[in-house]
């Protein structure tokens, strides 16, 4: 079931440099310094965020001496999609979390995530929400046939992934006797986690290359390649390292890591219709086109899994089953994207485990832990929310699945015969189930119903759109000061196609109804149509809710394009106002818009502040009417 390499990124859009990228990013941030107390951290770094919005294609680019630090970068919107491309000399990629899923795969974006070359280092790596099945197959990172150099990984969280976590193969491979197309470049992995990832976790065979103290491990998520290059469809074929290229002189050498991939905990799930499903520890033998492979050398380490072909070699190893390994995510490494960002996990002794597989790795000293159990053969959906901090969490043998989705306090989820547990602070503020399934709080088995108190403050409101069954779709969008989520109060449905990103939502409604909890103020509502809104219940206009600010920029001509940018403190909308039109080529993102004028105005609404400005002196723009200096903003 090999996969090509995924070297054919030749379809892919520039890439931006990295000073773009700065200016990008440093006129979008969202500084970050808190991190939620369930996770032990004390403090963290701040960091930035930078949000890829819906159908947008985000390039980064990262070269020889440059640094890529302490970001958040958010995926979650429906069809964003991310290259971040390292290559040079001394590089590095640092304290990076990747958030939400990727609904765009290799048939009409991005093969990979990361692709790197030369020498550099990636560490404290966060890339644990993975991809959404279904659409194409998408892998995390890839190092192709041109690396040269040596690229250390370190510290990061891999999970989810359908064509390869890492394939960083191509610079091992050989064409023949003697022949190298690969230019021998290795690696050394350290430290890192790899989670239900198909095709390979690791896919190595570049003589020199290390793997040390890492963990592989499948709790029977993993998602089946669509279409594989022998022509097969929805197959699993779950490696824990895997070369496929090489030669047997050319050594890969893993020590103290822990394996537990088995056929149980691979394809034991009922989400998946496999044509084919298996999984293996390491497997290097002989390839059909390019002959033997590299050879795979395990030294002191737990294994729970199979071994395939000739050229693996295991030494001074356990082989005792599912309790030999230890399949705790190690210290240091980030379990989400925020803690990736902030560098919280590294300056946090994570709680350790015995070689008991279902120990609690989480730790709650200063939370308690919420479990949900499923039914055998019945699919529970789930939605609550708290006062407090709110974490995922493996306790109580449960899946830390990324089909669940977190959004600040609230969370949603599936349960079909499985546990899903959270680690939480404060009250419940709501908790739904839509079937059957056992709640504990810290061991103690509750009624749902007793969960949500009297007591219980900060509880969200519930805004509902519901649209005019006799007339077309109409079309909404709604900005609130500081949190929005989908909710299926007032028989409203989760239709897919609506979208959030940060604290905007857009969507449509036809006869029927879209609800969100909402924290804090309506910024905007705006529809295109007949809608019936309601807040808890009471009917609103949606015109008492808009920007209370105009921004209008003009100038420029056919022939002299003028490019501005500017960011502001809150909500950001296109906007019609003083005649400008609304052109596609210009772009919002969070809080930050990017445009060009020819000889006519562009204009947006906004709360708050302008807090930067960046365009050509000759522009002329007005904020609410009055004409202001752009150097001054």
């Amino acid at each position: 079931m090999e996969r090509r390499s995924g070297e054919k990124l030749g379809k892919n859009d520039k890439l931006i440099d990295r000073r773009d990228y700065l200016k990008v990013l440093g006129s979008s941030v969202v500084a970050a310094s808190a991190v939620s107390a369930a996770s032990g951290t004390a403090a963290a770094a701040e960091y930035d965020t930078i949000t890829v919005g819906q159908n947008e294609r985000r390039s980064i680019s990262v070269g020889s001496g440059e640094t890529l630090e302490n970001v958040l970068i958010d995926v979650s919107a429906s069809g964003a999609d991310l290259l971040i491309r390292a290559e040079g000399d001394n590089w590095t990629i640092r304290n990076v979390g990747i958030k939400g899923q990727f609904d765009v795969g290799e048939d009409n974006g991005y093969g990979y995530v990361f692709r790197f070359d030369g020498n550099g280092l990636i560490e404290n790596v966060y890339l644990g929400d993975g991809f959404k099945w279904g659409i194409s197959s998408k892998g995390a990172m890839l190092s192709g046939p041109e690396h040269a150099g040596h690229v250390t990984i370190r510290n990061c969280y891999v999970a989810g992934w359908s064509d390869n976590a890492i394939y960083a193969a191509g610079s091992g491979r050989v064409s023949g006797p003697g022949q190298t197309d690969g230019q021998g470049g290795n690696y050394t992995f350290e430290n890192c986690y790899f989670r239900d990832n198909n095709i390979s976790h690791l896919r190595l065979a570049a003589d020199g290359t290390t793997v040390r103290g890492c963990v592989f491990h499948n709790t029977g998520n993993v998602r089946p390649e669509m279409n594989t290059s022998a022509g097969d469809s929805d197959v699993v074929n779950s490696r824990g390292i895997y070369t496929g290229y090489g030669d047997p002189s050319q050594v890969i050498t893993v020590e103290d890591c822990d394996f537990n991939l088995t056929g149980t905990n691979t394809c034991s799930t009922d989400e998946w219709d496999y044509s084919i499903c298996s999984s293996s520890v390491a497997q290097s033998s002989t390839h059909s086109t390019y002959g033997d492979c590299s050879t795979v050398s395990i030294e002191n380490s737990r294994i729970n899994g199979r071994t395939i072909g000739e050229f693996v070699e295991v030494r001074s190893s356990t082989e005792t089953g599912p309790d030999a390994p230890n399949i705790s995510v190690p210290a240091g490494v980030p379990q989400s994207a925020e803690e990736a960002a902030g560098d919280s996990a590294s300056s946090t002794d994570s709680t350790t485990t015995t070689s008991d597989s279902t120990t609690d790795t989480t730790d709650t000293s200063t939370g308690s832990v919420l479990s949900i159990t499923g039914a055998d053969g019945q699919v529970t959906n789930y939605e609550f929310a708290v006062t407090g901090s709110l974490e995922k969490s493996d306790a109580n043998n449960a899946t830390i699945d990324s089909g669940d989705e977190l959004s600040g306090s609230s969370a949603t989820g599936a349960v079909a015969g499985g546990t899903d547990s959270y680690v939480f602070e404060g009250d419940f503020t709501t908790f739904t189930l839509d079937g059957a399934a056992t709640v504990t709080v810290d061991g103690t088995e509750v009624d749902p119903a007793d969960l949500v108190t009297a007591e219980s403050t900060d509880e969200p409101d519930v805004l509902s759109i519901t649209g005019d069954q006799s007339s077309s779709v109409v079309r909404y969008e709604v900005t609130v000061s500081d949190e929005i989520t989908k909710t299926t109060a007032n028989d409203a449905t989760k239709d897919p196609s609506d979208d959030i990103s940060g604290t905007t939502a857009e969507g449509a409604v036809g006869g029927g109804t879209d609800s969100y909890e909402i924290v804090g103020d309506i910024l905007n509502l705006t529809l295109d149509g007949p809608a019936t809104v309601t807040l808890n219940g009471t009917e609103i206009d949606p015109s008492d809710f808009g920007f209370d600010n105009v921004i209008t920029i003009s100038g420029g001509s056919p022939q002299n394009q003028l490019e501005y940018e500017f960011s502001v403190s809150d909500g950001l909308q296109k906007s019609d106002a003083n005649n400008a039109t609304i052109d596609s080529e210009d772009q919002i993102s969070g809080t930050t818009a990017a445009g060009k004028v020819a000889g006519g105005s562009d204009s947006y609404t906004f709360a708050g502040e302008i807090t930067s400005f960046d365009g050509a002196a000759d522009l002329t723009v007005t904020v609410n009417g009055s004409a202001v200096d752009p150097s001054s903003l």
